[in-house]
C-alpha cells in the first residue's frame, strides 16, 4: 500500500515538475537580454518632433537606438520625443557629427578629430538620467565617464552604476559607456513596479556613434 501511494505521489510530482519546467523555459525564452539584438533586429520607428536628420530604431525587446543622419548640430540634438519620453544629446564642440546613413542603427559620420564631450540625456516624465563622456576619434576610445545623474519623484533607486564597459574600439567591437540603475517606479501612486534600466553611448573604430536606452 505504501509503495502504491509512493508511486502515485512521484507521478504527480513528475507531472508538476515537467509542467513547471516547461513554463519556466517558455518564460525564459521570451525574455530579451540587454543589448542582445544585432543591427538586423532593429526597425525604424517614429520618434516624434526631433532634430532633422536623426533616425531611431527599436528591436523586439523594446530597446531603442538613435543615429545622426546628416543632422545639423546646434549644441543639443533631440533624438527621441514621444509623449513624456525625451532623449537628447549635447555635443561639445558643436561641429563634427554629420552622418550620412549607410546601414544599421549607427551614425556613419565620425566625431571630430581630437577629443569631444558627449552628454546623453533621458527623461520620460517620472525619471531623468544623464552622464558625460570624454571621447576621442583616433584611436577611437572613451577616455572618461563622469557626472552620472538619476532623479525622479516617483522613482526609488536601489543601485546605480556608470561605467566604461569597453574603453577602446576595435574591429567588430565598439567602445561602450553605460549608465544603469535598478529600482522601482510608483506608477499609480500605490504600486511600486521593480525594474532595471540603462542609457548607453557607443563608439566604433571609425568614430561613429550610437545612443541606446531601455526605460
Amino acid at each position: 500500500m505504501l509503495d502504491h501511494h509512493y508511486r502515485i505521489t512521484m507521478n504527480i510530482f513528475r507531472k508538476i515538475f515537467t509542467a513547471s519546467t516547461a513554463l519556466y523555459l517558455s518564460l525564459f525564452s521570451s525574455l530579451c537580454p540587454v543589448s542582445a539584438a544585432d543591427n538586423n533586429d532593429y526597425h525604424e520607428i517614429d520618434a516624434g518632433d526631433i532634430t532633422p536628420g536623426v533616425m531611431v530604431y527599436e528591436n523586439e525587446c523594446g530597446e531603442k537606438a538613435a543615429i545622426l543622419d546628416d543632422a545639423v548640430l546646434d549644441g543639443t540634438i533631440v533624438l527621441y520625443n514621444v509623449g513624456n519620453e525625451l532623449i537628447t544629446l549635447d555635443v561639445t564642440p558643436e561641429e563634427g557629427i554629420a552622418s550620412p546613413y549607410v546601414y544599421g542603427p549607427w551614425s556613419q559620420g565620425a566625431i571630430p578629430n581630437g577629443t569631444s564631450t558627449l552628454t546623453p540625456h533621458y527623461s520620460n516624465g517620472f525619471v531623468t538620467a544623464s552622464f558625460q563622456a570624454t571621447v576621442q576619434k583616433s584611436p577611437a576610445m572613451i577616455r572618461n565617464v563622469y557626472n552620472p545623474g538619476i532623479t525622479g519623484v516617483l522613482v526609488t533607486v536601489n543601485s546605480s552604476n556608470l561605467s566604461t564597459v569597453r574603453g577602446s574600439a576595435s574591429t567588430g567591437s565598439a567602445a561602450i559607456a553605460s549608465l544603469t540603475f535598478v529600482g522601482s517606479v510608483t506608477q499609480d501612486g500605490y504600486t511600486a513596479v521593480p525594474g532595471s534600466w540603462y542609457l548607453t553611448l557607443e563608439l566604433d573604430q571609425a568614430g561613429h556613434t550610437r545612443i541606446g536606452w531601455n526605460y
